[in-house]
């Protein structure tokens, strides 16, 4: 049993906390006033209001655009996470925190996005 709870131990310390908390990616509404408008999001084009799966390893460039209405940007950064200080913790006291780290930055458990949800505002031409 001993060397059962081992094994998971040094699994979710190789995973990374990031990763497991967070996973690699998010979803991110996007809604346009007014609906109906086309986003385009790392190269996927989707239509208003929309959920889209972003990885959390990369900041997003989003732009909208409606026939009659001006294009309009607005974008999704990544920022750490806080998950990050629990590999720091576990490094420190000697398990596998360093490994979970790397992996969270590698795979993008390391990051959120921000904002949650975008809003974008059309004006018309």
């Amino acid at each position: 049993m001993k060397k059962v709870i081992a094994v998971l131990l040094l699994v979710v310390n190789c995973m990374g906390c990031g990763t497991l908390f967070n996973g690699t990616t998010k979803n991110v509404g996007i809604s346009s006033s007014p609906s109906g408008a086309q986003v385009i999001v790392d190269g996927r084009s989707y239509i208003t209001p929309a959920q889209v799966g972003l990885k959390r390893n990369q900041t997003y460039a989003i732009t909208v655009q409606k026939e009659g209405y001006e294009p309009a940007g607005a974008t999704v950064q990544r920022s750490v996470s806080g998950w990050i200080w629990a590999d720091v913790v576990s490094m420190l006291a000697g398990g596998a925190g360093l490994l979970g780290l790397i992996v969270d930055f590698v795979d993008g458990g390391a990051y959120d996005l921000e904002p949650d949800n975008v809003n974008v505002n059309l004006q018309k031409k």
